[in-house]
């Protein structure tokens, strides 16, 4: 019998993890919640989960929530993109699981920026331009790994060379995969096949389909596009150095 789940969908937030956690749970030997984003390991209420009997009654809710569980024929997994982006978060995985498969997205950190605040100005969150949110955040100073603001944290997200780094210190590199977004989309099969066997469960046809997608009602202006080029240029070369990866395509 589980006794844990076994893997992590932990970010990056507005990176395909919606349609990720669909084409898991689509899988028939891989158990997910119904609801996406547990946000158990980045839960502020943590003082007291040393407590034997704490610890065992939340571990017992977070559970519940996973179909099949314990059953041995499944593997238990979970997609909240927000662990990603703080460190603490990683550390009670690791801590609960040091076993655990950890998966990662990454997007194009400017057109995630861009898709991260329309979809909190849709939802009434944030109000003025994407311009004015780029001040107002580079006003701020906050170093990745810390707990970031839910809504106010478009650019911090993007910087992976460190969130990557992390993953690795608290998990290794062979039980983390980290993908492209764009490969999810252009090369679903391929990529989904590549999910499936790190995760150790057979091949599975799981079609492709349109998860979570929103409308933009404006354009990012050419010049602040620019300018987050620059800024994200050093992180991704040095994505590019520790993955292996071309990101010619997030440079333009």
């Amino acid at each position: 019998m589980k006794k844990r789940i076994d893997f992590v969908v932990v970010g990056a937030q507005k990176s395909g993890t919606t349609a990720l956690h669909a084409f898991l749970n689509a899988h028939p030997r891989i158990s997910m919640p119904d609801a996406k984003e547990m946000h158990f390991f980045n839960r502020t209420a943590w003082a007291d989960f040393h407590l034997p009997l704490w610890k065992h009654r939340k571990l017992a809710l977070y559970h519940r929530r996973f179909p099949h569980f314990p059953d041995p024929a499944f593997i238990y997994g979970e997609a909240t993109p927000h662990y990603m982006t703080w460190n603490v978060a990683l550390d009670r995985i690791r801590t609960y699981n040091p076993n655990a498969r950890i998966i990662a997205l990454l997007r194009h950190p400017v057109d995630r920026a861009y898709s991260h605040w329309n979809m909190e100005r849709q939802r009434g969150l944030v109000q003025g331009s994407f311009d004015e949110a780029v001040q107002r955040e580079l006003r701020e100073s906050k170093a990745v790994g810390e707990r970031l603001d839910k809504v106010n944290s478009f650019l911090r997200r993007g910087f992976y060379a460190p969130q990557i780094q992390a993953l690795w210190h608290r998990f290794g590199r062979e039980p983390v995969l980290v993908l492209k977004h764009a490969d999810l989309l252009l090369q679903h099969e391929e990529t989904l096949s590549r999910v499936f066997a790190f995760l150790g469960v057979p091949p599975a046809s799981v079609p492709p389909k349109s998860v979570h997608g929103r409308s933009y009602d404006s354009n990012m202006s050419p010049s602040t596009r620019d300018d987050l080029l620059q800024m994200y240029r050093e992180d991704m070369e040095e994505v590019e150095r520790l993955l292996g990866w071309d990101c010619a395509d997030w440079k333009v």
